[in-house]
């Protein structure tokens, strides 16, 4: 049976696209995600997306097949602590949106990954989604911009961070051996800067940072009214033009 993506493209944003993928398929893509995440630190929000989008019938058929295939490679890694709760993810997830287990069974669930996994940040955004499932209120994380990334530089003794580091773990370089121009602006930190900006703050702890669940971003189209912020959003930049404005030692 075809599993059928609506409104997603697992992978990317293009909204309207609408994909066929065999349940293998699909699952092996999101193995590859999950275990890209863990061992990247940060969360794969489409993925988590895509299957809540899924029609009955069709979380129906995933649940089916991780069950009858529960520890596909690459799943099957006996180094890696994740390797014993990832496939569950997945089928707790297809399981609820099948049916067959109950909001309290999802909720349960995600709560027990996050007792043993709270500093990761695909664990906690899966824990986010879940709570987000059962939310009423339409607060869309991609209306909305944490300006912390983009004025902040905590300094460690081997690691530098763009907010605190256990609300974010990803390090952007080592001021020990890079320059602080090569820190504030390198890669990982373009990386972290636009996953604000496109709204999957992947790289964030979403159960431990207090601004993502209190509430307290900054709206983009009050950020929209400043020239700099405005060419910053438009252009979906991640390197930056500005130092930044605080630095944590």
């Amino acid at each position: 049976m075809a599993l059928t993506l609506r409104r997603w493209h697992v992978g990317c944003n293009r909204p309207g696209v609408t994909e066929f993928l065999s349940a293998n398929e699909f699952v092996d893509m999101a193995n590859d995600m999950i275990f890209a995440g863990f061992d990247g630190h940060f969360d794969v929000p489409e993925l988590w997306s895509a299957v809540s989008a899924f029609p009955a019938e069709d979380a129906a058929a995933l649940e089916r097949h991780i069950r009858a295939n529960p520890a596909p490679s690459p799943l099957i890694r006996t180094t890696h602590a994740f390797a014993d709760g990832a496939w569950h993810l997945m089928v707790h997830l297809a399981s609820f949106h099948a049916g067959t287990s109950t909001e309290a069974d999802l909720v349960e669930f995600a709560a027990f990954m996050l007792s043993r996994h709270s500093q990761e940040a695909l664990i906690t955004g899966y824990a986010y989604h879940v709570k987000r499932l059962f939310s009423q209120d339409d607060y869309n994380l991609g209306d909305y911009v944490c300006e912390v990334p983009f004025k902040q530089l905590d300094i460690l003794e081997q690691s530098s961070h763009l907010c605190c580091a256990s609300w974010l773990h990803k390090s952007v370089g080592n001021l020990g051996y890079d320059s602080h121009e090569e820190v504030w602006n390198s890669d990982a930190a373009e990386a972290i800067r636009q996953s604000i900006l496109d709204g999957s703050y992947r790289y964030c702890n979403k159960t431990a940072c207090q601004k993502l669940p209190g509430k307290q971003l900054t709206p983009k189209s009050v950020l929209m009214n400043d020239p700099w912020w405005a060419t910053v959003i438009s252009h979906h930049l991640g390197k930056l033009d500005r130092a930044q404005a605080r630095v944590n030692l």
